[in-house]
């Protein structure tokens, strides 16, 4: 009778499991589309977005995880991030050209507000020294990547 009655008060877990995983797919899309906005927008940032997206999917949604890393455009970039926390020296110097340019357009378009440049020149200079501090893969032996089940 005992046993019954102990089976009677246990809450069944699916449903917040389930709450949990939308949430988490929620925000990893949120985190998807910031990150496409920061390709277009100066100093907005775009690779940290990436990144929690693809974290936020693969406790989420093994479809949309598998999208993002199979993605023609930072598929391999997240990969190689994800596998060896390495940078491809291309694409480091791409941001920083691209940032620059977007941070003198910005410039350019406030003339005559100081504060604001030094502002603008300030973050591009701070994202600047993130971006080449990052390990370069040309620097690094890549790990090989580990095994599903150590992983979880």
């Amino acid at each position: 009778m005992k046993a019954s009655t102990e089976a009677n008060h246990i809450a069944p877990e699916q449903p917040a499991y389930s709450v949990r995983k939308w949430l988490l797919a929620l925000l990893g899309t949120l985190c998807l589309l910031a990150g496409i906005i920061g390709i277009f927008v100066p100093i907005w940032p775009t690779t940290c977005f990436l990144l929690m997206a693809a974290a936020c999917y693969s406790k989420s949604s093994e479809k949309m995880h598998r999208w993002l890393m199979e993605n023609r455009w930072f598929g391999r970039h997240l990969k190689r991030y994800q596998q060896s926390g390495t940078v491809d020296p291309r694409i480091k110097n791409l941001s920083v050209a691209s940032l620059w340019i977007s941070a003198l357009i910005s410039i350019q378009i406030t003339s005559g507000n100081l504060y604001l440049a030094i502002l603008v020149v300030g973050i591009a200079l701070a994202i600047t020294i993130h971006v080449l501090r990052l390990p370069s893969s040309a620097n690094i032996v890549e790990r090989p990547a580990a095994e599903p089940s150590t992983l979880y």
